[in-house]
């Protein structure tokens, strides 16, 4: 007899508020649960199935033996924690587990009950949500969970590879973006994610934007300049800094007359994409130079021919005029142990945790296509060749990370050149954080002695991953280095008006009755509030914190203001303002401390005296940001 489906989902909504004291925004999933969920046995086994090949996502670590009791809320529970990880498996970072509301009843044949799920991407944890279903269903089945059991990690791994793919549709973030998120939730800076994949850091007045490590001050003209490798090699060179001879082939036939005059070996790439897509360096003869070429003309029509520089390769981040880190790289290789194949050695290269070809693995593994086939073929290696011991292969000519590349943390000086140039190499493009890519022997000589040069300049590093351990919190200080606005409630329907600061937002009356406006406008200067809207208990608060909560002498309705104050607590980061004169006002002064507030203790209630201003006062506790 096949079991029925555990969960049947009714509907999901993406909420544009925070509830239940979550700093990320949430997804309300009401579904069905029926006698299937309540035997926790199936959930559980499937979350010991998939969990160890699932991401890194502390929050959905469950300790299986401290489940709630009630069999119902331990299957809500794991389901919760699997759909974190699928969050994380998809690209977007889960930070928070679910919240669960349900009244399970082993009387009932169905329950209906609803997940809150905190979210970075709602439309990813819709999908992640409606995928997990599907899995519960079919892992109900008997013949489909023979199957599952049965599969080995690399076919597990191919099914959520697979469940990545039908859940991202375009939406997740790139490693160094969700470095970011992550750094932030942890730093407890406030953030909203908008279209395009971009990071608002901070509320209102004095907020930063970034696109992964590109910034807000970041010149267009200078990113331009630096993705378009033709134009950064000419403009470096007529700068007078040291850069390989670089020419624009259009046919392989003049690529082959161009080698032929530089002489071999020499470099084809594509002169406008990112992660060594197109890179072919140390081409030795004719024969490579074509298959480069071929290769190389068929993702680009902008192809560039350059000298080869011998030497290794090192990316230098430079943060707002400082070196901030010093990463030389390798091409992908292996070391032999004259028992195992290249084949055999490569899959242990790749078993490394930190790779793989999701979006959340900050290095990628190392691709057995053709390129690496007939590298590795110019030494005269194949797949099933087993080196020597101590003997190393190296797998491809470039060392993107992108690529298989190997990462390695420099720990020894930088010459004064070379630290000078590539400070004046970031400021000549106007770039705030900036990768500057080296090509020489020796970091601790100057590049004049040594024939070393710069192949590129990267206006959007990955520098939570090419960058120092606590890059995010530098970026934090570095760009909201005065904090960010301060946020309040106005506990009344009634507007609470503050006098204007002298930059005159003439939009203000309209915006006060748009909360969540004021989060964007990065001109709004005045100490960000805003009224209470009865819709906050269904679609939570605009803001995931509060510094200051006022309640003014007209809300006068006991029980609302208990229903508010339980609602808002979890965010509240400051004293609850009661007007003296307030008929309630010891009432609320009662009530405040039995109340814990964002820090878990008790809600701070301050009785102002008659002669105090209400507004005035809580202008005070939320001073607008410093501009920029």
């Amino acid at each position: 007899m096949v079991q029925k489906p555990a969960f049947q989902i009714k509907s999901i909504q993406a909420l544009p508020g925070h509830m239940f004291g979550c700093r990320q925004h949430l997804v309300r999933i009401k579904a069905q649960v029926d006698n299937g969920a309540k035997d926790a046995a199936l959930m559980t086994a499937l979350y010991q199935r998939l969990r160890t090949q699932l991401p890194p996502c502390p929050v959905a670590d469950l300790d299986l033996t401290a489940l709630n009791a009630h069999a119902g809320v331990a299957s809500l529970e794991i389901f919760a924690a699997l759909l974190a990880a699928m969050q994380e498996n998809g690209g977007g970072p889960a930070l928070e587990l679910p919240v669960i509301e349900a009244s399970l009843s082993a009387l009932q044949e169905t329950s209906e009950v609803t997940l809150y799920a905190p979210t970075s991407i709602p439309l990813l944890a819709e999908q992640a949500a409606r995928w997990l279903v599907g899995m519960v269903e079919a892992y109900a089945k008997p013949d489909q969970r023979a199957k599952l059991d049965a599969a080995n990690d690399e076919q597990l791994q191919s099914l959520l590879e697979k469940a990545s793919k039908q859940i991202d549709a375009g939406v997740s973030f790139n490693a160094n973006a969700r470095r970011m998120v992550r750094a932030a939730y942890h730093e407890d800076m406030p953030y909203l994610i908008l279209p395009g994949r971009v990071l608002q850091l901070g509320y209102g007045g004095g907020a930063r934007l970034f696109r992964g490590s590109v910034s807000d001050q970041a010149p267009s003209i200078g990113l331009a300049m630096a993705r378009d490798k033709r134009a950064a090699n000419h403009l470096l060179q007529v700068a007078g800094f040291p850069v390989p001879e670089q020419h624009r082939v259009t046919s392989l036939k003049q690529a082959e007359a161009l080698a032929r005059k530089m002489g071999y070996p020499v470099v084809i790439k594509a002169g406008d994409l990112d992660g060594g897509k197109g890179v072919f360096a140390n081409i030795k003869d004719r024969t490579a130079l074509e298959a480069a070429y071929l290769r190389t003309s068929a993702l680009t029509s902008l192809v560039l021919l350059e000298k080869h520089i011998a030497g290794h390769d090192a990316r230098v981040t430079v943060f707002n005029g400082e070196i901030d880190g010093v990463f030389p790289r390798r091409p992908a290789q292996v070391v032999g142990n004259g028992r195992s194949s290249i084949r055999e050695l490569i899959a242990d290269y790749n078993d490394d945790p930190l790779r793989g070809r999701q979006v959340y693995h900050p290095l990628a593994t190392v691709e057995l296509d053709e390129v690496l086939l007939e590298f590795i073929a110019q030494s005269g290696f194949s797949l099933d060749s087993v080196p020597e011991a101590g003997q190393t292969v190296v797998l491809r000519s470039n060392a993107n990370l992108s690529t298989g590349g190997i990462r390695i943390v420099y720990e020894g000086e930088l010459h004064p050149e070379v630290k000078a140039t590539c400070i004046r190499a970031a400021a000549l493009f106007g770039i705030d954080i900036c990768g500057v890519d080296l090509l020489c022997d020796d970091l601790t000589r100057p590049l004049s002695e040594q024939g070393g040069v710069i192949c590129e300049i990267n206006g959007g590093p990955q520098i939570g991953l090419t960058g120092s351990q606590h890059v995010n919190r530098k970026i934090f200080e570095t760009y909201l280095p005065n904090g960010f606005s301060k946020v309040g409630l106005w506990l009344s329907d009634e507007p609470c008006k503050f006098k204007p600061q002298p930059k005159k937002n003439p939009l203000q009356d309209q915006l006060e009755a748009r909360p969540l406006s004021n989060l964007y406008d990065r001109n709004y200067a005045w100490p960000l509030t805003y009224n209470w809207q009865d819709n906050f208990f269904e679609q939570g608060l605009p803001t995931d914190r509060l510094h200051a909560l006022a309640i003014p002498a007209e809300s006068q309705n006991f029980d609302r203001i208990e229903r508010q104050l339980r609602f808002v607590a979890g965010f509240l980061r400051g004293p609850v303002l009661v007007e003296g004169q307030h008929p309630l006002a010891k009432e609320i002064a009662v009530l405040c401390p039995s109340l814990q507030g964002a820090d878990g203790q008790p809600l701070q209630c301050r009785l102002l005296d008659e002669d105090r201003d209400l507004k005035k006062v809580f202008a005070k506790h939320l001073p607008s940001p410093i501009s920029r």
